[in-house]
Order: structure tokens, then C-alpha cells, then sequence
């Protein structure tokens, strides 16, 4: 991947989409708090675990169990696809670390391949910016892209999608009982996010030896791949050149949402937490392993037009890949069972 970089065609697209929503709002006089939702952040108030800072929520979309449990419950529902046969937790599957562990990309609508791995849940409230190329700043308005979109949930448009919702018999009540109003855009962006907040893991082995300073937590081999990590892989912050592997339709990374050839290939580089358990890997899903992956940064990627000058190849033997990769492992959160069994509490959608 190459550094993304911020411009006016990228800005322009913000102010446009906040408008969009803060006109919404605007439509209904008595919802004009919820504007706070797009200008000011609060931490939230339960403690986060252990190597985690505390989660900003949007001031005018608090957290509640209404909310939350509302979210919850779309997040399966299969009614939000166009053709009502898969929910967001088939591309994004709780057991599979919250993305699909068994193909390199996830089918959509009609039995349709999308050309990107799906992203993982975890940790998501944390994210500044949504999908590989981030193109949206927030995940109230994030979950309209793979809504809308025709390889992915195809609804045809917002308003088809509200009726949809709003005529199904088993959400009568549930989204005025949450947000004291019938489904519009804007609440249903926050009740998706409101769950996806929900999904936090941390303390894991690395946190509890880092930031607990229990000497047992890990291995050996753990503690020597941490500052194999930050004495080689950070300084080369750790970016990626092009996919792995030649591929007849190209995916342009960043520039098919800005035009910028400077950022040709570049993709925003995901969280190493959990990422022995969010399999497969790149943008592509065109690697398997987290061992794969290091010897990939190792060899020095792909030789490309766009390959950032830091990606280089590594001086890094066997045993040192075997450090890392150890090191990546340690960050899988303690909860992830507790995480999962929580997702499967909801019955499925219809």
C-alpha cells in the first residue's frame, strides 16, 4: 500500500455526503440535536479493555440497549439484501473473525464475487476511516455503501430500502421504541453502528506483557518478534506496493475514488489486532497466512510503477519471520468467544 493523502476532490465528496445527511436532518424539525452526531465526539462510558483507549461515540448517537439490540438484529437480517438471501454476517461471519475465512472474496447479490476481502468487524469503532480505500469517514454512513451497492446488498435505492424495513411486521415499534421515530436514513446508519461499536476486543496475551507487565503472558518467541516489529517493520511503516499478484481487472486502490495517480494502488492499511483469526489477506484476499504475509514484506512486494520507495526487501531469515509472526498472534483479543456468542444471541432475519 501506498500513503494515502488527503485532497479537494476527496474533501469536496465529505462536505457532500455530511450535507446530504445534515439535510435529512434538517427535514424534521424536532431531530435537530442529532446534527451534534456529525461535529462532536464523547468517550464512551464503560472502561475498555486492556490495550484499547476508550471509544468516542457521536454525541447525537449515544449507545443505549434499544439501539444496540436494534443494530444487532440488522446486522443478520437477510431482508436488507434486495433479494432477501444473505445479511451483512454471511460476508462478515462472527465464527470467521467477523469477515470469511473460506474464500478470498465474499460472494454478494446474486452469487456475485466482490473484487475485496470483507473487512472485519472488530475494533471497527475505532477506525477514522471505512472500506480498503476510504472513501467514507464514519460508520453511520458507511453501512449505505455495501447497502446500495449492486455486487453487494442491491437495493436499488435508500427509499426502497427504508419501505422494505418499514413494512416488515417484525420491526413494528422497534425503531420508535430506540430512536422515538419510524426507520429514516439517519437512524438507521446509527442503529447499525451502534452494534458494530459493540464489537471491541482486546487484552489479549500482548496487552496483558505489555501494558499489564505480566511476564508470563507470552512466549519467548513473542517477546523477541516485538522488537523485531518495531526495529524493521514499523521504520518501514509497513505499506504495501500492489496486489500480489497480476490480475486482469486492476483495482486502483485509493485513485478510483479520488483520480490522484499519486495514489495509484494505495490502500488504507489495516489493524494488526486479531489478525491470526481474519483470514485471508491484502486487499485481494491473494494471501492465506499471517507467515505469507511476512515473507511477502520480506521479499519486497510486487515490482510496480507504484511501489513506494520504502518497500524494500528485508534481512530477515527464518527465524526471525517466525518471531513475527508469533508477535501477530499474541494480539488476538480474549473475548473473541464472548464476542461471537453474543452475535448469535439474535435470532436470524427473515
Amino acid at each position: 500500500m501506498r500513503p494515502l493523502r488527503r485532497n479537494r476532490s476527496t474533501d469536496q465528496r465529505t462536505k457532500i455526503e455530511v450535507l446530504a445527511v445534515v439535510l435529512d436532518i434538517l427535514a424534521a424539525p424536532q431531530r435537530l440535536h442529532d446534527i451534534d452526531c456529525f461535529f462532536r465526539l464523547r468517550p464512551a462510558p464503560a472502561n475498555p479493555p486492556l490495550g484499547l483507549p476508550a471509544v468516542l461515540i457521536p454525541a447525537g448517537s449515544p449507545l443505549t440497549a434499544e439501539r444496540i439490540a436494534l443494530g444487532r438484529k440488522l446486522y443478520f437480517d437477510r431482508q436488507l439484501l434486495h433479494n432477501r438471501t444473505m445479511s451483512c454476517a454471511m460476508c462478515h461471519i462472527p465464527e470467521q473473525g467477523f469477515t470469511n475465512n473460506e474464500v478470498a472474496v465474499p460472494v454478494g447479490a446474486k452469487g456475485r464475487s466482490l473484487k475485496r476481502i470483507a473487512p472485519t468487524t472488530f475494533n471497527v469503532a475505532y477506525q477514522q476511516r471505512m472500506f480498503h480505500d476510504a472513501r467514507d469517514s464514519s460508520l453511520e454512513n458507511q453501512v449505505f455503501g455495501p447497502l446500495l451497492a449492486a455486487d453487494e446488498m442491491a437495493n436499488p435505492s435508500v427509499g426502497f430500502l427504508l419501505e422494505t424495513i418499514g413494512e416488515a411486521e417484525d420491526y413494528a415499534g422497534r425503531f420508535e421504541q430506540a430512536f422515538g421515530e419510524p426507520v429514516t436514513l439517519v437512524n438507521l446508519g446509527q442503529a447499525l453502528a451502534s452494534y458494530q461499536r459493540t464489537v471491541i476486543s482486546a487484552n489479549s496475551p500482548f496487552d496483558r506483557w505489555r501494558y499489564g507487565g505480566d511476564e508470563n503472558a507470552v512466549d519467548d518467541e513473542v517477546k523477541a518478534g516485538f522488537p523485531r516489529f518495531t526495529g524493521v517493520v514499523v521504520p518501514l511503516r509497513f505499506k504495501a506496493g500492489a496486489p500480489s499478484a497480476p490480475s486482469p481487472k486492476k483495482d486502483r486502490g485509493r485513485m478510483g475514488i479520488t483520480d490522484n495517480p499519486l495514489e495509484l494502488y494505495a490502500f488504507k492499511t489495516p489493524s494488526l489486532r486479531y489478525v491470526a483469526v481474519t483470514a485471508p489477506y491484502m486487499h485481494d484476499g491473494s494471501l492465506s497466512t499471517p507467515d505469507d504475509v511476512v515473507r511477502f514484506y520480506r521479499d519486497g512486494g510486487v515490482p510496480n510503477r507504484a511501489l513506494d520507495p520504502l518497500i524494500r526487501p528485508l534481512q530477515l531469515d527464518d527465524e526471525d519471520i517466525a518471531a513475527l509472526v508469533a508477535f501477530l498472534k499474541s494480539l488476538t483479543g480474549e473475548n473473541v468467544d464472548e464476542l461471537v456468542k453474543d452475535a448469535r444471541a439474535v435470532a436470524i432475519g427473515k
